[in-house]
């Protein structure tokens, strides 16, 4: 009669050495887990620690290969924001930020809760020139003050497809956006002198240029100096009749510079100020330079040698 009474001792004897065994196995693969989020992160670690020696020495492909490796391997929210921090690293320096446009995506789908990585990813949207996907993003993703420059950056690159009364802009770029559908020159230079940004500056010229003030857009052109590419300077003091300004901005620029544009121009403006040797020798270099660009320097350049007999 006892024998029966024996069953259920080793029933639950057997139950409990079961869950021991299933106890150790969690505690195990807790440990193999930890094991494996520790080696990930020194095999990230290396891997970032090889990219920035090959960033910042220029080696932008071998960065990106290494930096793709270290995604490989993330595991956590931080291995994966120091990852996006190379990628926007290499983006700056390619001048391309499509790979870290890659990046952001991958992280944000192995952690879809961190909101800097949402960050990334409409920052990664906003230098690809995906203006809506990152207003969407930042609306979805993003709360509070924290990314509202970058929100307000989105808004404005996507106007006027984004209606900017439903983005929340902050202050600031509710100025920005009564500056820009006010499409006055004066507002631009308002702004540009508040912010301290040129661009704003460029912008008042180019409106200014067309809406034919080409007097407001030279004296723009003064106010930003050297901050302006030497084409633009060169075709804005030209088209105001300021030929020497527009000399200037040709003599100040680089061979490199110098485009073929450029060069027939310069000529050209010797011919109108009747400096004929200066003219003659710059088309007939020209010729030799670009014989199939324009029919104009054989035309000038046949005039002032008959000219000159």
């Amino acid at each position: 009669m006892r024998a029966p009474r024996g069953r259920p001792t080793a029933v639950i004897v057997g139950v409990a050495a079961l869950l021991a065994l299933a106890g150790a196995f969690v505690g195990l693969g807790a440990y193999l887990r930890g094991v494996s989020e520790r080696n990930s992160s020194r095999t990230v670690s290396v891997l970032l620690a090889e990219a920035d020696r090959d960033i910042a020495s220029g080696f932008f492909d071998h960065g990106e290969r290494e930096v793709r490796q270290a995604a490989d391997a993330a595991e956590t929210l931080d291995s994966w924001a120091s990852v996006a921090k190379r990628a926007y690293a290499i983006g700056e320096g390619v001048g391309d930020f499509t790979f870290l446009d890659t990046i952001a995506r991958r992280a944000v789908a192995a952690h879809p809760d961190a909101e800097a990585l949402w960050a990334l990813k409409a920052l990664a949207e906003v230098r690809t020139g995906r203006y809506a996907a990152a207003v969407a993003d930042c609306n979805r993703h993003l709360g509070g003050t924290r990314y509202a420059g970058l929100k307000t950056e989105a808004v404005l690159r996507a106007y006027p497809a984004i209606d900017p009364t439903t983005a929340g802009l902050d202050e600031r770029g509710a100025l920005f956006l009564k500056v820009l559908r006010s499409r006055s020159p004066d507002d631009f230079e308002e702004l540009a002198e508040e912010t301290g940004n040129d661009d704003f500056l460029l912008d008042a010229l180019l409106l200014s240029a067309s809406e034919g003030d080409l007097a407001a857009a030279y004296r723009t052109l003064g106010s930003l100096r050297d901050n302006v590419p030497a084409e633009l300077g060169m075709l804005i003091g030209y088209d105001s009749g300021e030929l020497d300004g527009a000399l200037a901005y040709y003599r100040g620029a680089s061979s490199a510079e110098r485009t073929p544009g450029m060069r027939l121009l310069a000529a050209d403006i010797e011919m109108l100020q009747m400096r004929y040797q200066d003219a003659s020798e710059d088309y007939g270099r020209f010729i030799a330079l670009h014989p199939d660009y324009s029919w104009t320097p054989y035309v000038n350049f046949a005039w002032i040698s008959e000219r000159s007999g």
